[in-house]
C-alpha cells in the first residue's frame, strides 16, 4: 500500500494524543537546535580564523616554509620577498608584519592581548577598501586603528569614544598609543583585540624587531594574468620545494590555517561530541514517545492485524508517524537556530552562517535517527501474534 494511503491513519494517531505529539516534536526540535548550534559555532570559529586573510591586498602570499598559522608566522627577509617583484604578471609586492602585544583598556583598567598587523601605507599589504580604513590615518605617529570585529565586550569603551568623535588614549606595552580610527579585520583565537598600524609604528613599539624582517609577503597580480600560472612559476623557480619560503594562494593559506586549528585544538572533539549528544537526545525522546504510543494502541493494532493487515503495514504506520514528527519540527528548529545564530554573531562578531548543505545534513541525520528509534520502538509489534493481544 502506498505511503499516501497510510498517512491519514498515522496523522490520526498523532492528533489522538496531542500532549505526547507536542512533547515529541519539542524534543526533536530542541535536539536539532542543539545540533545546529554546535555545528554553527564550530564552523564559525574556524572560518573566523581565516577571515583576516581576506583583507590582504593580493592574490598570492609568501610565507616561511615553517608556516602553520597567522599569529605565529615565522619571519622572512623583505629582500627575499621582493624577488617576486620582477616576475611577469606581478604588479607589486608588499610586506605585512604581525606581532602580539598587550593593550591597556580604560576605564576598565585591565590589560588584554592584542594582535597587531603592521605594513607600509605607501605600499599597503592591506586592502584599504575591504578593511574600511584610511591609510593616511594609519601612518600617523603612535596611532592605530581598532578592529571593530574584535570581541564586542572588550572594545566597547574604545568604540564608544570613537563614535562620540574622541580619540582613545591608552598604552601598548609601556608606551602610549592613541586609537584614532576603526577597521574591519576579524577576530581570531590569538587575541581578544586586533589593531592596524604602520610598519614604522610597529618598530617604535617593538624596537628589538629587525626592520628587514616581515611575516607575510603579499603579491598583487596585474589584471588579466592567470593566478595559477604566476603561482606555479613562483613555486617552481623562485621558491621551489625545500626553499625557506613558499608561495600559497588565498585558498591554500586559509586551508592551512583552518587545518592547524582543527588538529591542534580540542574544539572539533568537544563540539562534535555535542552534535552526537543532540542526535542521541532526539533518538531517545522519539523512542520513548513511540514506544509508549505503540503500547497504548496495541488493541487497535490487533484489530488491524485481525482484519488481515500485515505486521509490516502496522509498523510502517508508526514509521510514518516518526517521519511526520521530524518534518513538522524541523522548520521550527531552523527558525530558532537562525535566531540563535544572529545572537551569537552580534555577541561575538564570529562568522555564523547557515549554509544549505548544513540544513540537508541535519535533516537527513535526524530522519535517520528517527527511523532507527522507530525501528527499536516497534520491535515487539513486528513479531506479535494478533491472538495474543486479545
Amino acid at each position: 500500500m502506498p505511503l499516501s494511503r497510510r498517512l491519514p491513519l498515522a496523522f490520526r494517531q498523532l492528533i489522538d494524543s496531542p500532549v505526547k505529539t507536542a512533547a515529541a516534536a519539542t524534543g526533536i526540535c530542541f535536539a536539532n537546535v542543539l545540533v545546529f548550534f554546535q555545528l554553527g559555532l564550530l564552523n564559525a570559529l574556524y572560518e573566523s580564523q581565516a577571515r583576516p586573510y581576506s583583507i590582504l591586498n593580493g592574490e598570492i602570499f609568501l610565507v616561511s616554509s615553517r608556516f602553520s598559522r597567522l599569529s605565529q608566522t615565522p619571519s622572512i627577509l623583505i629582500n627575499d620577498v621582493m624577488r617576486a617583484q620582477g616576475l611577469e604578471g606581478v604588479d607589486r609586492v608588499s610586506g605585512l608584519s604581525i606581532a602580539l602585544g598587550t593593550i591597556l583598556l580604560l576605564p576598565e583598567g585591565f590589560t588584554t592581548n592584542t594582535q597587531i598587523y603592521a605594513f607600509d601605507p605607501s605600499n599597503s599589504a592591506i586592502n584599504a577598501r575591504k578593511a574600511n580604513v584610511s591609510l593616511s590615518i594609519i601612518n600617523q605617529y603612535e596611532r592605530a586603528s581598532i578592529d571593530i570585529l574584535s570581541r564586542p565586550s572588550t572594545i566597547k569603551s574604545i568604540i564608544t569614544a570613537l563614535d562620540s568623535g574622541k580619540l582613545y588614549s591608552t598604552n601598548l606595552g609601556i608606551k602610549q598609543l592613541t586609537i584614532n580610527s576603526k577597521a574591519a579585520i576579524g577576530s581570531t583565537f590569538a587575541a581578544d583585540v586586533s589593531i592596524l598600524m604602520s610598519q614604522d609604528n610597529l618598530l617604535h613599539y617593538f624596537p628589538s624587531r629587525n626592520s628587514r624582517l616581515i611575516n607575510i609577503g603579499v603579491v598583487k597580480l596585474k589584471s588579466g594574468y592567470s593566478l595559477s600560472k604566476v603561482l606555479s612559476t613562483l613555486q617552481d623557480q623562485l621558491y621551489p620545494p625545500g626553499y625557506h619560503i613558499k608561495a600559497m594562494s588565498l585558498q591554500e593559506i586559509t586551508k592551512a590555517e583552518i587545518v592547524y586549528w582543527k588538529k591542534n585544538t580540542s574544539l572539533t572533539f568537544i563540539l562534535g561530541l555535542g552534535v552526537i549528544v543532540g542526535f542521541v537526545v532526539s533518538g531517545i525522546i522519539l523512542y520513548q514517545i513511540l514506544y509508549s504510543d505503540v503500547t497504548s494502541h496495541l488493541s487497535e493494532y490487533a484489530t488491524l492485524l485481525a482484519l488481515g493487515y500485515s505486521n509490516a503495514f502496522v509498523v510502517r504506520v508508526v514509521f510514518a508517524q516518526a517521519v511526520m514528527l521530524t518534518l513538522a519540527s524541523f522548520p521550527v528548529a531552523i527558525l530558532f537556530s537562525l535566531g540563535l545564530y544572529a545572537f551569537m554573531a552580534s555577541a561575538t562578531n564570529l562568522l555564523v552562517t547557515m549554509p544549505f548543505s548544513r540544513l540537508v545534513l541535519v535533516l537527513l541525520s535526524t530522519l535517520f535517527t528517527s527511523i532507527f528509534s522507530c525501528y527499536l520502538a516497534t520491535s515487539k509489534l513486528r513479531r506479535v501474534d494478533p491472538s495474543s493481544l486479545y
